[in-house]
């Protein structure tokens, strides 16, 4: 049987939750795992149609926000390859969750890996109302789409999509210990979660965890 000399744990802070290891069960690391930051869900919705409705709309922006349960919604734009399909993202949200979460329990079709998942007629409907009322359009104008499809990042594996820091904690002190884990075991968490320099939702943040574990391999961030 061979054993790692190193091992980097480049995972979200949900799997390191559920992970059975006991250097994450120490009192003071399983404190930062499950107090010093909270996941926030976050859900996506895609609508693919035979050509762009949405930009004969007198208010047409290729990006647009409102107080709908939508949220943020882009023009993803016309295949090049094929111009008959146009595809709308027509929802960005952090919040709203439960709304939708109630959506995604009637009538989808699940993905093999149960996560991604192909919506039901209700879903669409409700979407279409919000998306007419933020396009000005008559909602019967909008056509059927020939896809849709949401993602929600919530429970199971993820736990959110990103995380905030909670009150009561020394960002720095929290990034130190949970990058390396043990002072006895070479084991290291290079994830978003824990980076006290920038904030978690970004990409950057976990480019950031990545530089900070780098020493611990003999190597120096540029």
């Amino acid at each position: 049987m061979e054993c790692a000399k190193k091992v980097i744990l480049a995972t979200n802070r949900f799997s390191l939750e559920k992970q059975d290891w006991e250097g994450l069960q120490q009192p003071r690391i399983r404190e930062y795992l499950t107090k010093a930051v909270k996941d926030i869900p976050a859900a996506k919705l895609y609508f693919s149609y035979d050509y762009p409705w949405w930009r004969s709309s007198p208010v047409y922006s290729d990006y647009m926000i409102s107080d709908s349960p939508l949220r943020q919604t882009y023009d993803f734009g016309t295949s090049k390859s094929n111009p008959q399909k146009s595809v709308l993202q027509a929802m960005y949200t952090d919040s709203d969750i439960p709304y939708w979460d109630e959506l995604f329990t009637r009538g989808y079709v699940n993905e093999p890996h149960g996560h991604f998942v192909l919506m039901g007629k209700e879903f669409e409907q409700v979407a279409h109302k919000y998306l007419a009322e933020i396009y000005k359009i008559p909602v019967e104008n909008i056509p059927q789409p020939t896809k849709a499809a949401a993602y929600l990042w919530e429970n199971y594996p993820y736990g959110g999509a990103w995380q905030i820091w909670m009150p009561g904690f020394i960002w720095p002190s929290v990034e130190r210990q949970m990058t390396k884990l043990s002072v006895n075991d070479d084991v290291f968490v290079v994830s978003n979660a824990f980076n006290a320099r920038s904030f978690s939702y970004w990409s950057n943040a976990a480019l950031q965890a990545v530089e900070l574990a780098m020493p611990y391999f003999g190597l120096k961030p540029k």
